[in-house]
């Protein structure tokens, strides 16, 4: 048998197992977590469906301070040297690693431009379900802000831009980024 003969036999039937462990129902022969079935199992309508698949999920974001969280006074200022409030030029455009990132994500500051930006990119923003991240924000305060202009409906995050804006080589924002590329 050929090499080619060798790679198509093992192709067929690395497909055709595939199809067959696809409609294969799954048993579960032993499980020694610890947690009754009972208390992970229950029927339609029994409970909230959303508190039963996720019931340690925290709200996007607090009203309260707390001793930690993003409004922990430890966090700020958060500052980024390498990144300006300021349009993309084209040419920069080209050079952005829009690749190297796995979640629609964007890029805001404490500024009159990007809350102009977050106020008109808003509804874009939430139905890509992205990222934001804060690289430039002195306070607390100052990002609470930013979350009461999002409504909350977005998930904010302080973050040190540096090191990312030389990895994708942005250098400016506000700027949304997902894998088709980048929306300024």
């Amino acid at each position: 048998m050929g090499k080619n003969s060798l790679i198509k036999t093992a192709l067929l039937t690395a497909i055709f197992s595939g199809q067959l462990f696809a409609s294969t129902t799954i048993v579960l022969l032993e499980d020694r977590g610890g947690i009754e079935i009972k208390n992970l199992i229950h029927e339609p309508g029994e409970i909230d469906e959303d508190k039963a698949r996720y019931p340690d999920e925290e709200p996007l974001h607090t009203k309260e301070d707390g001793v930690g969280g993003i409004f922990a006074n430890s966090l700020y200022p958060v500052v980024t040297e390498t990144m300006k409030i300021g349009p993309i030029s084209d040419t920069a455009l080209q050079n952005i690693r829009t690749d190297l990132l796995t979640n629609p994500t964007f890029i805001v500051g404490y500024d009159r431009v990007s809350v102009r930006w977050l106020k008109e990119n808003l509804h874009h923003l939430v139905e890509k379900r992205a990222i934001g991240l804060v690289v430039n924000v002195q306070t607390p305060e100052q990002m609470k802000k930013l979350i009461e202009i999002t409504e909350s409906k977005i998930v904010l995050r302080p973050t040190p831009g540096d090191g990312l804006a030389k990895s994708l080589n942005l250098y400016n924002y506000p700027a949304y980024i997902d894998a088709s590329g980048v929306l300024r």
